[in-house]
């Protein structure tokens, strides 16, 4: 006789950031051994994963979750702390700094780019100006914009792509292009 009885763990997934990354993740979850059926809901970062009466290794789920690209937050229930609520602090902390720092880099740019309107700019030589404007935006594509990279990264990963890989892309691109013209006017 077949056992019917199934068991359901819910763990938390971190960094997903659109539909497409749910799938991801439920693809990732319900091809460990022993899972039956896995189920992501996007809004509240948890995934809801039917097994059988055997448990399925925690190390197996987490493997498969951060394979995808995806952080695991741990088992719901598991500690007092709201894993997803701490990271999504942290997560936010994190952007206030580099949007502060993105902000700042992007006036000194500005300023750098219309020497015509900063007189107090005009002593600077044009091809030293344009050194300076590349080490400046340097850390505002790949440090402050890295979010974007990182997900163009695990899309291409998955042979797919979404709204990161269009926004890494045009920045890379601008970039690249601007760094070149930098170097060789």
């Amino acid at each position: 006789m077949q056992d019917t009885k199934l068991s359901k763990d819910i763990i938390h997934v971190g960094g997903m950031t659109c539909a497409a990354c749910v799938r991801r993740v439920e693809n990732a979850l319900k091809a460990v051994p022993g899972v039956m059926d896995a189920a992501v809901n996007f809004a509240t970062s948890k995934a809801t994963i039917t097994h059988g009466t055997n448990a399925v290794p925690l190390s197996a789920i987490e493997t498969a979750v951060t394979d995808a690209g995806y952080q695991f937050l741990g088992v719901s229930g598991e500690t007092a702390e709201d894993p997803i609520e701490a990271a999504r602090r942290n997560e936010i902390r994190e952007l206030i700094i580099k949007v502060s720092a993105g902000a700042v880099l992007c006036v000194l740019t500005f300023m750098g780019t219309m020497q015509g309107w900063f007189s107090f700019l005009s002593f600077i030589p044009e091809r030293v100006m344009l050194y300076v404007l590349l080490v400046l935006t340097t850390p505002v594509v790949f440090w402050v914009g890295d979010r974007f990279l990182i997900g163009a990264w695990k899309a291409a990963r998955h042979k797919t792509s979404d709204m990161n890989t269009l926004v890494a892309t045009g920045a890379l691109s601008a970039y690249l292009y601007s760094a070149a013209a930098a170097i060789r006017p």
